[in-house]
Order: C-alpha cells, then structure tokens, then sequence
C-alpha cells in the first residue's frame, strides 16, 4: 500500500515531467521526516526578482521529487520550506540534482548536493559560511532581551561573519550561488574589491543579469552622507501619473522611502506613514521609491497601502540606475534629505514606531 501511495504521491507533484524534455529534475532522499509530510516550493527568478512557480512536495518513504521547465536561462534559485529550516538549491533545464541527508540537517547546512553544476558550490557555501548564518539569525530574534554584553557579542559575531563571507565570495567568484547574492552584498563592500570579483568572473557569468548588475555598480557614482540631492535627484511618475522632481519639493526635509511589494517591513512602515504624516506636515516630504522590476507589482502595493504621499516608478527596478547609486540592498531603506538638501542620514530596516522616532530626533 505503501508503494502504491508513493507512486501517486509522485504524479500529483511531478507536473510536467521533465526528465526527457530538457527540464530540470530535483529528488530529495532525506530521513526523519514522516510520511505525507508536506513542503511548500518557491523558485525565485533572480534576473528579474519575481517568483515563477509556487508548488508543493511531498515526503514518502524519505523521498521526494519536483520536475519542471524553468522559465529562465540562468539558474533559478529554489527554496523549500519545511519546519525542520529551508532547503536551498536552484534548478536549470538539462540538470538534475540529489539533495540528501536527515531532517536535522537541514538547520545545520549539512545536506549532500549531488549532480548540478551549483551542487559542489552550495556545499562549501553552507558548510563554511550557511550554518554560520542561521546560527546568527537565530539570535538576532532575541535582540531586544539581550544584556548590553551580549548586543556587544552578537554585534562582534555580525563583523566576523561580514568578513568571512565577502572572503568567501572573493574566492569563489564564478559560483552561481555567490554570484546571486553579490548582487545585494556588493554594496557592503569596497569598491576595489567588487572590481577584483567583476574581473574574475568568466564571460557567461559577466553576460549573466548578475554580472550587468554588478558591472553597473562599479559604472555608478554612490551617495554618501553630506552629498547634494542635484547629483542624486530622482524625478519619476508618481501613482496618479504626475512628474515628481525631488528637487523641487518645498518642505525641509525629504524622507525617502525604498521599498518592493513583497516586503513585510515595509508594508508596516507605509502603515505608520499614515499616522504621522500630518504631525510632519510642512516640514517632511515622504517620497516612496518603487523597487519592483514590474508596474504590476508596483501598483499592487499602491493598491493594497494606497499612499497619500508620492510612490514613484521609474521600470528601473532593483538593479536601476537609482537603487545602484543609493547603494539599496535591502528594503526599507530610508534617506533623509535636509533644509540645504544634502543626505542627513540613512537608515535600514524597520521596527515599530521606528519612523517617528527616527524623523522627530534628526528633524529638529
């Protein structure tokens, strides 16, 4: 009966099969967890940020198996959510790739890869750098109760941990796994060092939406603190179809917003824009910049935290001109503009309450 089920189980899960159609195969042999067991799948589509298939697999006999067509040429990276941690791999057509291992090892980043041109990569990755990450992560949620030693330790942990991965990256320039997430740590980094990476890379990979990603970085002049607006101005549509030329804002202060649809802290800070915006009338411009890739995405988020405040869309996207020379790798990220409209400060992240704090201390 068991058998019998495991062989259903495949077909519901399987989709279009893909082994003979030059699709991609992932198979995951994998102990500890019951049968039936349910993992949700997500691949993200890394050139252009949106997610193209959401699916489900499920566990039988310790076995699983996802088959499809991928719908982009570079690796696609792939995330399997289970409550033991999250499996990460990508898929590409013509490939097959054996995640194995047991269910406690997924937190520890100790799974074998096996098959894939990336399964070699996302070993050492994981094994040098990826349970360092989830070991970090799991403090991070216990920040607020921390003792200040403690905030002072975890924050010596964060340094090394930053230093050993931009290590990491700067030894294994042409993985596709570190190439994927350079995108976002470039800006963290030297921009001598990210001109060492982008020399190294092979052709494929320079050609790859990565690689036009970080070579239009090091093409780009980024703001720093004390920088004038006018050699960083943004003038784009706003929501209602209106041109918005931050230069030509009245207020004194100009709060810029950086933000994608699909972020859980931004929508919470779009929340608390509406409730301090009149306390700041007259003397803070909030100005939403849209880092989604699509309109669509764009005014999703219009429409769900309908703004009474500008939301500019430019189609640039995460990988614009604009995001690159803010130096925006993570969402919120703020700008604070002041009366002479020179860059105040940044900021990254967001908490409750954070906005008015923040705006009340560096607008006096």
């Amino acid at each position: 009966m068991k058998n019998l089920l495991s062989i259903v189980i495949a077909l519901l899960t399987c989709g279009v099969c893909a082994a003979g159609d030059g699709g991609f195969t992932t198979r995951f042999h994998i102990t500890g967890f019951p049968d039936s067991t349910v993992c949700k799948v997500r691949i993200h589509d890394g050139a252009t940020y949106d997610d193209f298939r959401f699916d489900s697999i499920f566990i039988v006999n310790d076995r699983a198996e996802l088959h499809g067509i991928s719908q982009v040429e570079i690796p696609a990276r792939m995330y399997v959510f289970t409550d033991k941690g999250t499996i990460t791999t990508y898929v590409s057509n013509g490939h097959e790739e054996v995640i194995s291992g047991a269910a406690d090892d997924i937190d520890k980043e100790a799974l074998n890869y096996e098959g894939a041109p990336w399964s070699n990569d996302m070993m050492s990755f994981n094994r040098e750098i990826g349970y360092r990450i989830n070991e970090i992560s799991r403090l991070a949620r216990k920040f607020r109760s921390m003792t200040d030693e403690e905030k002072r330790e975890y924050s010596s942990m964060a340094r090394k941990l930053d230093s050993l991965q931009c290590d990491f990256f700067m030894r294994n320039p042409n993985s596709w796994h570190v190439l994927s997430q350079m995108e976002y740590k470039m800006m963290d980094m030297p921009k001598e060092d990210v001109r060492k990476f982008y020399d190294a890379l092979e052709p494929d990979r320079r050609e790859s939406p990565y690689g036009k990603a970080i070579n239009g970085y090091l093409n780009v002049e980024s703001i720093a603190i004390g920088d004038r607006l006018s050699d960083f101005n943004i003038i784009a549509k706003d929501q209602n179809g209106n041109e918005v030329n931050l230069a030509n804002l009245t207020e004194p202060y100009i709060l810029i917003d950086f933000s994608q649809v699909y972020c859980g802290p931004c929508i919470a800070a779009a929340k608390e824009i509406h409730e301090i915006k009149e306390k700041y009338a007259g003397k803070v411009a909030f100005i939403n910049y849209s880092c989604d890739n699509t309109e669509a995405n764009w005014r999703q988020m219009v429409k769900r935290d309908a703004p009474t405040w500008p939301s500019l869309f430019d189609g640039s996207g995460a990988t614009g001109e604009v995001c690159l020379k803010y130096g925006v790798n993570c969402y919120p990220t703020f700008f604070l503009f002041g009366p002479d409209l020179t860059l105040l400060d940044r900021t990254e992240g967001y908490a409750p309450g954070m906005l008015d704090t923040y705006l009340s201390t560096n607008t006096k």
